[in-house]
């Protein structure tokens, strides 16, 4: 098999979804030809022996910030984007790929690639990581209408979902709904859609979308040497990533009020920023942007991982990275695997917008003796893609 895994953002600078696709890329060469497809503001080629071939389409600073402007300019680029299409054209010409695997696609490449590649009767696999089909945004419960008197758990077992678009302007309500129809119709030519969380093909299906399938995302087996931590006097707390509703400030809030916690914050400028307006500069630590295998050190440095999200975070990378290291994670009721964190410790999981009381935190973990849940593997995740993909040739 001819392999492309294509995703929006490079694995290396952005860690999440693209380096989730980039590890499965990594273990389908063991018996295939893959390339791995992204785009960035560096472009170029990379063919280092020990890891999956990448070509990178490079996009200009200038033509980023348009794609990620006004509602219209990101309704463009996400839908067509013809120079990002043409890109792809040319790169699928010279490959010649028997299959291609999507995973993140709408803010760097056109979603029109779908059925471009079954007109080129290439057959299609996508996995989707996020809920950007019904919003390019996050979705929040304030945008679920529920169908009885039931608190947001039971948002994985029943829905009514209604999106209240009303509240915005007509032309704007127009402008979505158009566009969700167009997604869906552009997905619908895809040979197999997989989700990776329950929660979020509940939701996606009831928009009309043709789920084939849920399987969870995997992450690499702790090999790692390191088991020391900063020091026992402090409660290390790591966040990673982007600080968009993942409960940044509610866990700074947490943080100044417990003086035996200390913060460190992995990823843009961003995070120093929010952190300054309310803690001191003694009181966090930044490590700047890191990669996958940076932040699997940090976390042998740590005693526990925030994800405090507050929209529907269908299924957080690095949950499954701590867990993975044996790292306990602070996470809400609105997360995709909280149920791996209720598995650990039920109180490990608290409500959204809850400020969590980080003393009680650090001590359920000094005092109780805590079993770490079997957590899926990359190759795992392979195996039961290959057997998809076997069906799709």
């Amino acid at each position: 098999m001819r392999l492309v895994v294509l995703s929006d953002l490079n694995p290396i600078r952005f860690p999440g979804a693209a380096s989730i696709a980039f590890g499965l890329a990594q273990e389908a060469k063991e018996e295939n030809d893959v390339e791995f497809w992204c785009a960035d503001s560096k472009g170029g080629q990379s063919s280092d022996p020990d890891e999956v071939a990448k070509r990178i389409r490079e996009i200009s600073d200038n033509r980023i910030q348009k794609m990620e402007g006004n509602l219209l300019q990101r309704f463009y680029f996400e839908i067509l984007g013809f120079r990002e299409c043409y890109w792809l054209y040319r790169q699928i010409k010279e490959f010649q790929p028997t299959h291609v695997w999507i995973h993140q696609i709408g803010s760097r490449f056109p979603k029109s690639i779908i059925p471009l590649l079954k007109f080129l009767k290439i057959p299609v696999v996508v996995t989707i990581h996020d809920f950007s089909l019904i919003f390019n945004r996050k979705l929040y419960p304030a945008d679920v209408n529920f169908s009885d008197d039931q608190t947001s758990l039971s948002f994985r077992e029943r829905m009514n979902v209604g999106f209240y678009l009303s509240a915005q302007k007509d032309e704007r309500r127009l402008l979505l709904n158009v566009r969700r129809k167009l997604v869906l119709f552009l997905y619908s030519f895809a040979d197999q859609i997989i989700c990776i969380s329950d929660l979020q093909a509940s939701v996606l299906k009831k928009i009309g979308l043709q789920v084939n399938g849920v399987l969870p995302n995997g992450t690499k087996k702790c090999d790692c040497k390191l088991d020391s931590k900063l020091g026992d006097s402090k409660f290390n707390i790591l966040f990673a990533g982007r600080p968009n509703a993942k409960g940044l400030e509610l866990l700074l809030e947490a943080t100044k009020k417990n003086t035996d916690a200390h913060l460190h914050l992995a990823g843009g400028l961003r995070l120093v920023e929010l952190a300054q307006e309310i803690l001191e500069n003694d009181r966090f630590t930044y490590h700047g942007l890191l990669s996958a295998d940076e932040i699997a050190k940090l976390l042998h440095q740590v005693q526990l991982v925030s994800v405090l999200s507050q929209c529907f975070d269908v299924y957080p990378t690095i949950t499954i990275e701590a867990l993975s290291h044996k790292i306990p994670v602070l996470t809400t009721n609105l997360t995709g695997n909280s149920n791996l964190v209720t598995k650990l410790f039920d109180s490990l999981v608290i409500n959204y917008g809850q400020i969590p009381d980080l003393k009680q935190v650090q001590e359920v973990l000094s005092n109780s003796k805590l079993i770490f849940p079997e957590i899926i593997t990359v190759k795992d995740s392979w195996k039961s893609y290959k057997s998809i993909f076997n069906q799709t040739s």
